[in-house]
């Protein structure tokens, strides 16, 4: 159910547009380009997730073989405006429609990989280990479960009556959502599913994970190492409950697997 919740509020109006303001690079995906550039540069790239394009606009510059997927078609719509010559398609990362040892280089960027449970998690991770070649990188941001906070939504007054309308009308939706989705969070001691306010109005239910445990499920299919928010690479676990690091970077190279 909560699967089916995200995607619908994924192709929600406000949501789309409100992609349109963010539409850079974070800082650590910049540093963390930079550092794997030669697994980028001229290689093939699969970028999930995609929303409107905000990272199709650096990848796609860096290679001809860029395919961008995203499993909300209003999202994929939008980004075919702004990038119509690009390889572009509506697709769910637990089912990728493409070959063994495709890729070079997998990107699942912005928590994207929040938006489903844990099952489903771990069905995308086995996914992206198929299609990605032999020593291939796959680069995924997720929530951090040790600096999980609960928020509420928070009406700010000001003088500008249309400001102001829309704020109200904000305040009162996200009330809303949180009585009719409030049900549907789980909080678990390694991993819990919250409505933290994301997408603005309190109709996502994110999922949030312990970074150790994370590497954990990760072990068998891949070799992992952890950044913080700033692109540097997490040593000391002390770091994992400092509240800047409320995103962690993972980048993880292919095993090869014994089956």
């Amino acid at each position: 159910m909560i699967e089916r919740i995200n995607k619908s509020n994924w192709g929600n109006f406000f949501i789309v547009q409100s992609y349109y303001f963010q539409n850079d690079l974070f800082k650590a995906e910049k540093i963390l380009f930079k550092q794997f550039n030669k697994n980028i540069e001229d290689k093939k790239i699969l970028d999930i997730g995609i929303g409107i394009g905000r990272t199709t606009k650096y990848l796609s510059k860096k290679t001809k073989t860029y395919t961008g997927i995203d499993y909300s078609e209003k999202m994929i719509n939008t980004a075919k405006t702004l990038f119509p010559k690009l390889n572009l398609k509506v697709m769910d990362a637990k089912k990728l429609d493409f070959p063994n040892n495709s890729f070079d280089f997998v990107l699942f960027s912005f928590n994207g990989i929040d938006c489903v449970d844990l099952n489903s998690r771990i069905t995308i991770f086995k996914e992206i280990h198929r299609v990605l070649k032999k020593n291939g990188i796959f680069m995924f941001s997720f929530h951090n479960y040790l600096s999980y906070n609960k928020k509420s939504p928070t009406l700010k007054f000001t003088l500008n009556p249309l400001l102001l309308i829309v704020r109200m009308y904000c305040f009162l939706v996200s009330h809303f959502n949180i009585n009719r989705y409030k049900k549907y969070e789980i909080k678990e001691k390694l991993y819990g599913m919250f409505l933290d306010g994301g997408g603005g109005l309190f109709n996502l239910v994110n999922f949030y994970i312990i970074p150790t445990f994370q590497k954990q499920l990760l072990s068998k299919l891949f070799k992992t190492k952890l950044y913080d928010t700033q692109g540097n690479i997490i040593i000391n676990k002390k770091k994992f409950f400092n509240k800047e690091n409320w995103m962690i970077y993972a980048i993880c190279q292919k095993k090869i697997v014994v089956k």
